[in-house]
């Protein structure tokens, strides 16, 4: 990214534990900076071809904001794979009260200012 859009947003917000990413995404979407999602090479990009074959990246079009886009990458595999192991946040909110919690508490504060989970 660019540093003039880093000195735009500002920082992570340290008041979230479990949600910083997206707060962080949903001030990027607010001030409609420009921002690329990678996907394999083979992954659809439209709109329409993405509502049929690949409806997560649909969600993450209609919570990224209006300045998300698709771009393939060169490989034909995803860069990242991503998993739930033991000691992740997602672990912790599913076998742990307090987190769970926390976790309420700062998805339903992202829902109030934005109106969705901005990813």
């Amino acid at each position: 990214m660019k540093r003039s859009a880093w000195e735009t947003i500002g920082g992570f917000n340290e008041a979230y534990r479990l949600h910083g990413d997206n707060e962080w995404l949903g001030r990027l979407a607010e001030k409609r900076i420009p921002r690329i999602h990678l996907v394999e090479a083979t992954a659809p990009i439209t709109r329409l071809a993405v509502q049929v074959h690949r409806p997560q990246l649909l969600k993450l079009l209609q919570c990224g904001g209006p300045a998300l886009r698709l771009v393939r990458h060169a490989s034909p595999f995803p860069l990242i794979l991503r998993t739930v192991h033991a000691s992740s946040i997602m672990a912790r909110i599913a076998t742990n009260r307090a987190s769970d919690a926390e976790h309420a508490r700062e998805y339903e504060t992202l829902m109030r200012r934005f109106r969705r989970i901005p990813w």
